[in-house]
């Protein structure tokens, strides 16, 4: 599926005279209001763009990435209360987190409010739509030892801006920053702030 997305992508580039196809690297900042056990986290997404109109002040923008979630904490004490009969027990335990990873597909679009030269500066918006999955380890005292995984469906938007350098013909250097909120398996939308710096590739 995402290949026919790029080939299209590109095939409308190729008309309009340029697409562009690049790399980014970027670190996810967890806001007020996330998981608490959630640190800064890293990814790398896959960029085309097709610019739209004579002068290109318009770009559509497609990304796919992979972004995978840090954990402040690898482990964390647990417990359950067990009733039998007349009594309750507590036994304890831990959880132990393995990881906690996002697909997404990211398609929005920029306007370049300056555009000089070999500088330019937009903003931008994409709307969000993927897949999580996450594995931990529960152990509890004579009550559990297992393996969890989970999976589900992301969905969510990012507002976007920043600043690009073409340095040669055929190359791009780009900083941008995103801020938006994404929500996992129907749970309350998480915000987050994101840094990243990407090369693009222009094919003319």
């Amino acid at each position: 599926m995402m290949r026919t997305i790029f080939f299209s992508l590109f095939l409308l580039g190729s008309l309009s005279g340029s697409a562009q196809m690049g790399l980014r690297f970027f670190t996810e900042i967890p806001l007020e209001g996330n998981p608490d056990f959630f640190g800064n986290s890293y990814g790398v997404e896959l960029l085309g763009y097709v610019p739209i109109g004579q002068n290109e002040r318009f770009e559509a923008r497609l990304g796919v990435a992979l972004l995978n979630h840090t954990y402040i904490y690898k482990e964390v004490p647990d417990y359950a209360i067990v009733i039998d009969r007349n009594s309750i027990i507590a036994y304890e335990g831990v959880t132990s987190f393995e990881y906690y990873q996002e697909y997404i597909i990211a398609i929005g679009g920029n306007y370049n409010f300056i555009k000089k030269d070999h500088l330019k500066a937009f903003v931008g918006a994409d709307f969000l739509t993927g897949m999580y999955g996450s594995k931990y380890h529960s152990e509890i005292d004579n009550v559990s030892n297992a393996d969890i995984a989970d999976s589900g469906f992301t969905l969510g938007y990012r507002l976007r801006a920043g600043i690009g350098y073409q340095a040669f013909d055929s190359i791009e250097f780009i900083a941008e920053t995103h801020w938006g909120k994404r929500s996992h398996g129907g749970m309350d939308a998480w915000p987050v702030l994101d840094f990243g710096a990407a090369i693009i590739y222009y094919f003319n």
